[in-house]
């Protein structure tokens, strides 16, 4: 009796024995996978993967796509307006006196009084002024606004004016907030099949109601909304005024978002070069098939020249500048085919694209113009390359 109560002592302390090993096992199995949850959580937090989607607008685009860069006749100035079928789309108004001229191409084309999209690049007058003075009159709503996103005080005019299309259900959305995904923005807006709007990550966008300081100030170009279009096989660049006053590396930023070999370059700061904008290595990597540049005339009897206002003592330089004429005709495929247009010596450009071929650009003729050394006005140069002009032959060849 004794050496069977032995037998179950010994047969009871090793099942004991057994179960404080298999709980041990279990423990430390358990710690090594909270361990590998909290390693895993750290390697989220170190590298963050934003959410990437799209946004969709179903609109009905035709078989062609319509670009029309829309002469200024005040100092610098953009303005650009998009359309296929019933996209319409509006990149900024030019200055306060091009405002009428923008609407009257907005009232032409845009039948149904509708834009798609209104994108405003920057705070500065040259490119929001018209927005104060009747761009929008013809404008009853407005799909999706994009713009810079920061208080400009100087532009509480174009506020007010965004403000009331908001008010009226437009869909809005700051640049900053687009490229990282964030308050239901996306980097990417698909309108059609064959229409797709990217805003680019230029590095450079500032947060929403973010205060300029006095320096920033002073380069808002840096802020300029940069975005893709994509018609089909051939894309479009509409690049503000981009330029790097505060000395950070966008065309590093545009080289990382893949815009090699554009179709269509709508060139920066009217054809600057100052502040890295339009830079060589830029343009050589981006390698467009087409150029085109924006600015009014400043003065139109020595068009190569600047202006000092007898006021102010404000100079006004005339673009495009030469160092960036010669750097963009000088690129990859446009030192073969020179084609790279102005619309200071065509008047409005008329781009049209069927999405496969090279487009077809021609100007719809200048309302400013200008005049020759003898002071005749220089006429019949809308369909004309910019190398093919009395301006360019005249000075800029030799600048």
């Amino acid at each position: 009796m004794k050496k069977l109560f032995s037998i179950l002592l010994i047969i009871l302390f090793s099942i004991s024995c057994f179960s404080c090993k298999d709980k041990e096992n279990n423990n430390n199995q358990n710690n090594n996978n909270n361990n590998t949850e909290i390693n895993n959580n750290n390697n989220n937090q170190n590298n963050i993967q934003i959410p990437e989607y799209e946004v969709k607008y179903n609109v009905s685009t035709s078989s062609t796509l319509d670009t029309y860069v829309i002469e200024m006749i005040k100092e610098y100035g953009d303005s650009i307006f998009i359309k296929s079928g019933d996209f319409d789309m509006l990149i900024d108004a030019g200055q306060y006196e091009d405002g009428h001229n923008v609407d009257e191409v907005i009232k032409t084309h845009c039948t149904d009084k509708k834009l798609d999209v209104l994108i405003a690049t920057h705070g500065h007058g040259d490119h929001l002024g018209g927005f104060n003075n009747g761009a929008l009159n013809s404008v009853d709503n407005i799909g999706l606004i994009i713009d810079f996103g920061y208080i400009d005080n100087g532009a509480s005019y174009y506020t007010r004016i965004r403000d009331y299309y908001i008010k009226k259900g437009s869909d809005y959305v700051a640049a900053y907030d687009c490229v990282n995904y964030l308050n239901g923005a996306s980097k990417k807006y698909k309108f059609s099949e064959d229409l797709m709007l990217e805003v680019i990550d230029t590095k450079q966008y500032a947060k929403p109601n973010m205060r300029l300081t006095s320096k920033e100030y002073g380069a808002e170009n840096d802020f300029s909304v940069v975005v893709k279009l994509t018609f089909k096989n051939n894309t479009y660049l509409f690049t503000g005024d981009l330029a790097g006053g505060l000395e950070k590396d966008f065309t590093k930023a545009l080289k990382d978002e893949n815009l090699k070999d554009i179709t269509v370059y709508k060139a920066a700061h009217h054809g600057a070069n100052s502040h890295n904008s339009n830079n060589s290595e830029l343009l050589n990597y981006l390698n467009p098939k087409i150029c085109v540049s924006s600015a009014a005339i400043v003065n139109q009897y020595q068009p190569h020249d600047y202006t000092k206002d007898t006021t102010t003592g404000d100079i006004s330089y005339q673009h495009p500048r030469p160092l960036f004429v010669r750097w963009i005709l000088n690129t990859p495929t446009i030192i073969n085919t020179k084609d790279y247009y102005f619309n200071g010596t065509m008047g409005t450009i008329h781009i049209s694209d069927n999405g496969v071929d090279l487009p077809t650009v021609t100007g719809l003729g200048c309302k400013r113009g200008y005049f020759d050394s003898d002071g005749n006005k220089v006429n019949g140069e809308e369909k004309l390359r910019f190398s093919d002009t009395y301006m360019y032959k005249s000075y800029y060849l030799y600048a």
